[in-house]
């Protein structure tokens, strides 16, 4: 006490002023690390999460596109209107296919959406070859008789590639929940 007693109340004020400021910057950059780490987790649920969910949503868009213009094909009587619609089914496909690359490659290595991508992308080139069987019975003016099989059939592929990009979507939201955890 003796040693403060000697120092003047100038030199006190300076001492207990440099104090304070030296807490101040520690709490400051204690504050900041933390704002950043908010600001880290934030963004990749921004940009994971939302890329995969965008691309995930763009595919599914793009399926019930591509199942309605089969729809049309098939009720189609006009060849002209058939060969149309394939076209523009073809430009559907490389959506799907390129929304799937995005998903697969958002995944951050994770095992289960790569396997639920590579699962969807083998249903969905099995789905094209069943449409090539129907483009074939289309040239050959057979489809009119087996509508009805055809379309159950169309149905069926477009269920299977909903149920994986609803175990996707699953999946994303988990994570997402978990980084906000």
């Amino acid at each position: 006490m003796k040693l403060l007693k000697n120092v003047r109340i100038q030199h006190r004020m300076w001492a207990l002023f440099a104090v304070w400021l030296i807490l101040y910057v520690i709490f400051a950059v204690a504050a900041y690390r933390n704002v950043s780490e908010i600001g880290q987790v934030s963004e990749d649920i921004y940009t994971q999460s939302l890329k995969t969910s965008n691309a995930a949503r763009e595919a599914r868009v793009a399926i019930m596109k591509i199942q309605r213009g089969i729809k049309e094909i098939l009720l189609s009587d006009n060849p002209d209107n058939v060969y149309y619609e394939l076209e523009k089914i073809r430009e559907l496909d490389n959506q799907v296919l390129e929304n799937f690359e995005i998903i697969k490659s958002n995944s951050g290595g994770n095992e289960e959406i790569e396997k639920l991508v590579n699962e969807s992308t083998e249903i969905f080139d099995e789905w094209r070859k069943t449409r090539g069987e129907i483009a074939a019975l289309i040239q050959q003016n057979k489809h009119l008789q087996d509508t009805t099989a055809l379309t159950v059939k169309n149905n069926e592929f477009v269920e299977k590639l909903e149920k994986c990009l609803d175990s996707l979507d699953k999946i994303e939201e988990d994570e997402a929940q978990n980084l906000i955890d």
